[in-house]
């Protein structure tokens, strides 16, 4: 009679565990890259909720104790099971985890049960390891992307400039990037996590090449443009400069061609890393700006002489005494330059003239303060008349002016006083 209770006993424990036991093998057979831990943690739970409803009876048979200290063991690691599943861990450090486990099995072949058969959850300090690494390489793997993404995507700013072509602006923040990424690659080069893969190395040499010749490219190219559009205002702002320094010109007329023909080939794809694909770009970059170089030396030697000729050109910047120079022909865009070059004179007073030939006629001077004197002879302004020469002739009547001025001043005082002693 108590064989057969006992045999009754074992069969509701059967039929009682049975389900919950059901549960589990279905949940260990799930494959590992199909799983969600989420849900993982969901069936663990409601299979110990379950067992922990079933009657005291049931409670105190082995087979109960055991699938229940089971299941809660893999409740304690589920934090462990659960670090596993990471994007951090490749194909690579799954071939070390598995060697370490002893399953041999493919990776697509994996389930959940074969990690806990296996000790997973016995061996946190040699799966901390394994993670650990992966998530050195992780963030290697995520910087390489970050530089991957931003240079393949970098769009050029382009501004529209004269209505003659279209000009790259934004220097700073594409040298700030360029020179933050070339650096964090240099500095990955000395992380352990870059050296064990080669596939970092290849990427990390690639960018960095890439990088580096984009910065030099664009070092270059900001020089030219830079000098570019300074010399372009001068030679096309004023037909004078052009006449009067005819080989700097037809130099400037071939480079203003080439560098043309350059941005209008950057601007039908504007990308960074387009510029890469220019033949021979920074040759051609070096050329322009030595070419530019020369240009902007002889403008100095020509500025240089016309200072030489009238000393008081040496009260103006270049840029100053470049637009005087090319607006000879219109004295009126010279005038507001005048009080850089005589102290107290802030312009001076035209008269309309239409005599052939002539482009104006200066009769009075001005001061800052509105003081005007006017000229002894007014200084006529001829169209074959160099800037300078008028320029002398004005300085000439000034002195002329003042010194008849003072000279009556002197008499008229002198007179005063012989009027006033007798």
């Amino acid at each position: 009679f108590n064989s057969v209770n006992e045999v009754a006993g074992l069969t509701e424990v059967w039929e009682a565990v049975s389900k919950p036991f059901d549960s589990l093998t279905e949940l260990k057979d799930t494959l590992w890259a199909t799983a969600v831990m989420r849900k993982v943690r969901k069936t663990l739970d409601d299979i110990l909720i379950e067992m922990r409803s079933l009657p005291n009876r049931i409670r105190q048979y082995d087979a109960y104790t055991a699938l229940h200290d089971k299941v809660k063991s893999y409740l304690s690691g589920h934090s462990t099971l659960s670090d596993m599943k990471t994007d951090a861990l490749k194909e690579r450090h799954w071939k070390i985890i598995l060697q370490k486990l002893n399953i041999h099995v493919a990776f697509s072949e994996l389930t959940i049960g074969m990690l806990w058969d296996n000790d997973l959850l016995e061996r946190k300090k040699d799966m901390a390891e394994v993670l650990s690494i992966a998530q050195g390489e992780m963030a290697i793997e995520v910087f390489l992307n970050e530089v991957r993404d931003r240079w393949m995507k970098q769009e050029l700013n382009l501004v529209l400039y004269q209505n003659r072509v279209r000009l790259i602006r934004g220097w700073d923040d594409l040298f700030t990037a360029l020179d933050d990424h070339t650096g964090g690659l240099i500095l990955m080069r000395s992380s352990p996590y870059y050296r064990a893969v080669r596939e970092f190395q290849e990427d990390g040499n690639l960018w960095e090449d890439r990088l580096t010749k984009l910065r030099a490219a664009f070092d270059a190219w900001i020089d030219v443009q830079r000098r570019w559009v300074y010399l372009e205002g001068i030679f096309f702002g004023s037909a004078d400069i052009k006449n009067q320094l005819p080989a700097e010109w037809s130099r400037f007329k071939s480079v203003d061609g080439e560098f043309i023909t350059l941005m209008r080939r950057i601007s039908s794809r504007p990308y960074a890393m387009e510029a890469l694909n220019i033949e021979n770009l920074q040759r051609t970059l070096e050329r322009l700006s030595n070419l530019m170089t020369v240009i902007q030396k002889a403008l100095g030697t020509y500025l240089e002489k016309q200072r030489s000729d009238f000393s008081r050109f040496y009260f103006l910047g270049d840029d100053d005494l470049l637009e005087i120079i090319g607006n000879s022909s219109e004295p009126g865009k010279v005038l507001p330059h005048l009080g850089k070059m005589f102290a107290s004179i802030s312009t001076c007073n035209s008269v309309p003239c239409e005599e052939e030939g002539v482009l104006t006629k200066f009769e009075a001077m001005l001061s800052k303060d509105g003081e005007k004197v006017r000229l002894d002879s007014p200084i006529t302004v001829t169209s074959k008349m160099n800037v300078k020469d008028w320029l002398k002739q004005l300085e000439s009547g000034m002195h002329t002016t003042l010194a008849k001025l003072l000279n009556s001043a002197v008499s008229d005082v002198q007179s005063t006083k012989s009027s006033t002693t007798s």
